[in-house]
């Protein structure tokens, strides 16, 4: 999704930010295939080239649950033992929001309350009293909302003021009880049609 050319050191190296919010099996040979193809072009930008910027790739994993996918290349390969030694692997560097500790972040203030309100939303039925007059910034409740997918805190967070703030134990009450009642009619509504369905097979057997 991004890519950036950063200088560490006198030296430069190129690193990818892939957010991915759903699992995808086949990240390895993605990200294996997103950076090999730097390293070409890199290659083909001056073919008498003999020394690269190295490249990283990392996976910012936005989903609810912890990423339970291949986290390497040899996890998709099916190897005999006597060549298990000699296959190069592809790690992934994944940053799991899930399991980053939101402290590591506390110099950034903004950074800190979105890895810190996207946990508690994610873990909210567990630990409700973590929500308790639990406030977030307009800039942070925005990402929050974008990455859990709530557009009633999106738009919550655009009307504040520059600089306001959001409690998001109340907003985050608000949505789950407007998601138990679609829940309950979407059940209804699937109980009125497999009642239909069963009425029609009594009345057209197959």
């Amino acid at each position: 999704d991004t890519v950036r050319k950063v200088g560490l050191n006198s030296c430069f190296a190129v690193i990818g930010i892939e957010s991915q919010h759903d699992e995808d099996w086949l990240m390895p040979l993605r990200v294996l295939f997103y950076d090999t193809l730097n390293y070409t072009n890199q290659w083909q930008m001056d073919k008498k080239k003999k020394v690269f910027m190295p490249v990283f790739t990392i996976v910012f994993y936005t989903g609810e649950g912890e990423w339970q996918g291949p986290r390497s290349m040899k996890e998709l390969l099916k190897v005999p033992k006597e060549l298990e030694e000699y296959i190069n692997d592809w790690k992934l560097i994944i940053i799991d929001i899930n399991k980053e500790k939101a402290w590591k972040y506390d110099s950034n203030q903004e950074v800190y309350e979105v890895f810190d309100g996207v946990q508690k939303v994610y873990h909210y039925r567990q630990n409700r009293e973590a929500m308790k007059d639990y406030v977030i910034s307009k800039e942070a409740a925005l990402m929050v909302g974008k990455i859990t997918n709530m557009p009633e805190l999106i738009e919550k967070a655009e009307r504040l003021e520059e600089g306001g703030k959001l409690n998001m134990c109340r907003e985050i009450e608000a949505y789950a009880n407007e998601k138990r009642l679609e829940g309950l009619l979407e059940g209804r509504q699937e109980g009125k049609m497999n009642a239909l369905k069963r009425l029609l097979h009594k009345k057209f057997p197959t």
